[in-house]
Order: C-alpha cells, then sequence, then structure tokens
C-alpha cells in the first residue's frame, strides 16, 4: 500500500469507512488487507491528513441519521402530548385573554373562529401512533452495512489486483 498525500485509494477509504463504524484500527485493517505490513501501514494511514479529513466526512454523513429521531419525537407528542393549553385558549375565563406565546399547541391542526369561540381540531392520536409504529417497524429492519462493506472491499481488492 503506497502511502498517498493527496488522496486516498478505493481500498483505503473502505478502511476508513471499516473504522468508523468499528472504531477498531487493527480490525479495519485486517478486513481491508492480508499482508501483517500493510496493516500496520493502515493502522498508521489514520494519522495522515487525508485520511483524518475522509473520516470527519464519513461521521458527519453518520451523524445525519440523528435528525429521524426528531420526526419520532413529533409523532410522539402529538399522540402523548398534552392538550391543557389547547383548552385554556378554548376557555380563557370572563374578560381575560389567553397569553399565546407560552402554550404548547403542537397538537392543535386548526383553530377558527366559530359563532361565540373557537373550534379547534387535533391531529388525530391514534394516526400518529400508527405513523409512529410503521417508523418503528422500518428502523428494526436490519441493516447489512458490515456486508456491503465486504462487498465492496472484495471489489477494490480486485481492482488493485487487476489494475
Amino acid at each position: 500500500m503506497q502511502e498517498q498525500a493527496n488522496y486516498l485509494n478505493s481500498r483505503q477509504k473502505v478502511f476508513c469507512h471499516w473504522y468508523a463504524l468499528t472504531r477498531n484500527a487493527e480490525a479495519a485493517a485486517a478486513r481491508c488487507w492480508q499482508a501483517p505490513e500493510k496493516q500496520r501501514e493502515a493502522v498508521r494511514l489514520l494519522e495522515s491528513p487525508p485520511a483524518r479529513q475522509y473520516l470527519e466526512e464519513i461521521e458527519a454523513a453518520l451523524s445525519g441519521s440523528r435528525r429521524e429521531p426528531t420526526v419520532e419525537e413529533g409523532y410522539r407528542k402529538l399522540a402523548f402530548g398534552p392538550v391543557a393549553d389547547a383548552v385554556r385558549l378554548m376557555f380563557p375565563g370572563e374578560g381575560r385573554v389567553p397569553e399565546i406565546e407560552g402554550m404548547d399547541l403542537f397538537n392543535i391542526a386548526k383553530i377558527s373562529a366559530a359563532r361565540g369561540g373557537l373550534e379547534i381540531t387535533f391531529f388525530d392520536r391514534l394516526e400518529a401512533l400508527d405513523r409512529l409504529s410503521a417508523r418503528q417497524k422500518e428502523e428494526a429492519v436490519p441493516r447489512d452495512a458490515f456486508g456491503f462493506l465486504d462487498a465492496v472491499a472484495a471489489g477494490a481488492a480486485a481492482l488493485e489486483e487487476n489494475g
């Protein structure tokens, strides 16, 4: 494995992906190279600027998936959240104006003026529960990232040997 100052070859990138997933440099190197000297070079590769930059990009991409729980939090809040502030909005009391700024009105789908008061439509709690359940089932499907990376590593090895 030749160390390149400016870029990483395909096998080095696969090694970086393995390292990002496992945080075990020796195991990641063993998955990408058979020769012990190449494995030692790979471990040293992690200290190079191109590898560090590539690892930062991988970690940024992996952390992007952390945005999804906010959708789940929203469904959870719709399904289980309080509606007390909406009730206070409907029945403010004699001659009092409700302070809307501090209220949690997340569960409200629509507010309209009706005769003598407000008409408030709430989001459907059962539908929110169904969608929350569906999302959790989707995430429970095992994703075989390691199998994919094995295939990419084998392809990179074949390219390196043939070309």
